[in-house]
């Protein structure tokens, strides 16, 4: 089992991928690591050298750039050259920290959809109360009809299974409330078929469902997930800046913080998103992930270990058998 790293892809690129990939290869993952040559063997160490693969290739896709442009004018890029590699089967799963954008683009161009599938969607790792959530679509689509939201739920209930090993995850779909009826028509739509679909569908869930583990796998078109999903991010950003200004603030808060110090790092961590890596692109022929693009080094890092256990655990396959199954009741 091999991984393909885009070493030109995040906002940190190169420094964040070269040490990711490091603990990565330290910790028993097989890399292809696709970026500019001399700089990745000047600063990669001696024992990480050995046994890494490099794939020269110096040209990147900036985050500002169109995926229209980015297909038409970079097409010897690392996301393009990297997914091409896949594609040409040099490896079993291919991550990104750069554009989205152009990582879907270059995914539907190069790899196409897995059978039966008809859009790809981003499936990310929601921490939450007790345990941690599924959110799909986390950006791959901004709008969505009722038979793909089916699909993404179906598709979302797989990554669950495979991620954490429950058999029939409970699927919600988000709504602006949990009532029969509530929502947009796609969403009422969706609603009716999936409450007589067989899997777990608990029903409509409200935006603070995601974190209370009212749903294992919470379903929305792109435009609502990355909305919530960056609401989320600069919230916990927000409350740890105000925490920590309130004891700059007052000296006796001080000395509660340093009681607190050791719970309140176990709370950062728990809302940290570099603890779950990437997130896959569900749909496409190929495992493909897409990590923020302000990735750390150890979001990096996860993220090449949930590629290699989720390629290893036949993701790709176990979804076109979910959606070759659901053509027994999802109308056409």
């Amino acid at each position: 089992m091999k991984i393909i790293l885009d070493g030109l892809g995040g906002d940190n690129a190169p420094d964040a991928e070269i040490v990711g990939a490091s603990e990565a290869v330290r910790e028993g993952i097989a890399l292809i690591v696709v970026g500019p040559e001399k700089i990745l063997k000047k600063r990669l160490k001696k024992d990480v050298l050995k046994k890494i693969e490099i794939y020269d290739c110096e040209e990147r896709v900036e985050m500002e750039d169109s995926p229209s442009e980015a297909i038409r004018k970079k097409k010897n890029s690392t996301i393009a050259v990297g997914i091409r590699l896949l594609k040409e089967g040099y490896g079993d799963a291919f991550v990104s920290a750069g554009n989205t954008g152009a990582v879907m683009a270059f995914s539907l161009f190069n790899l196409g959809t897995a059978e039966g599938v008809i859009r790809p969607a981003i499936g990310g790792i929601i921490p939450r109360k007790n345990g941690a959530s599924i959110l799909i679509d986390m950006g791959a689509n901004v709008d969505s009809n009722a038979i793909q939201l089916c699909q993404f739920a179906i598709m979302g209930g797989v990554y669950y299974r495979i991620a954490f090993g429950k058999n029939a995850p409970s699927i919600g779909l988000l709504s602006t409330g949990k009532e029969r009826g509530k929502g947009n028509r796609v969403v009422k739509e969706a609603d009716k078929i999936l409450e007589k679909a067989p899997i777990n569908y608990i029903g409509l869930v409200e935006g603070r469902d995601v974190f209370t583990g009212t749903a294992d796998v919470v379903v929305c078109d792109g435009f609502v997930g990355n909305t919530l999903l960056k609401s989320g991010e600069a919230l916990v950003e927000f409350i740890l800046d105000t925490v920590k200004e309130e004891v700059k603030r007052n000296p006796r808060a001080i000395f509660g913080y340093l009681l607190m110090r050791k719970a309140l790092i176990k709370v950062k961590k728990k809302l940290d998103y570099s603890e779950y890596g990437g997130a896959p692109l569900l749909g496409v022929k190929k495992p493909v992930f897409i990590c923020h693009g302000s990735s750390p080094p150890a979001a990096i890092k996860n993220a090449l270990k949930l590629a290699e256990k989720i390629s290893r655990d036949g993701l790709i396959e176990k979804v076109v058998s979910a959606i070759e199954e659901s053509i027994k009741w999802l109308p056409t």
